[in-house]
């Protein structure tokens, strides 16, 4: 992760075959360590871009397609156990590569 101070940012790229359940997905986005992200994902039901600022999380189908990615600015955040659960919510065999 970078950052300086409180403030950490690091960022994740999924191959385009990893498909994740996106409940779970959005319930570990909404953890208070979270302070913005912004991703794009392959789950069950579609693609979905999510955006997360000042505690509000909005999620919307979009047409990108090449792969999943995310990027998250947080404050206190175990990155190690952040990096295993989004893992866990995706169905693939890859590992996820940092930025």
């Amino acid at each position: 992760p970078q950052g300086r101070g409180g403030l950490t940012a690091n960022g994740y790229l999924f191959p385009p075959d990893a498909v994740f359940d996106e409940d779970r997905l959005l319930a570990a986005f909404a953890r208070p360590e979270v302070v913005r992200l912004k991703g794009v994902f392959r789950c069950e039901n579609g693609w979905i871009a999510v955006n997360r600022s000042h505690g509000e999380t909005t999620v919307k189908p979009t047409a990108y397609r090449r792969d999943s990615r995310v990027e998250v600015f947080a404050e206190g955040l175990d990155w190690k156990a952040f990096e295993a659960e989004v893992q866990g919510f995706a169905r693939w065999l890859a590992q996820i590569k940092p930025w």
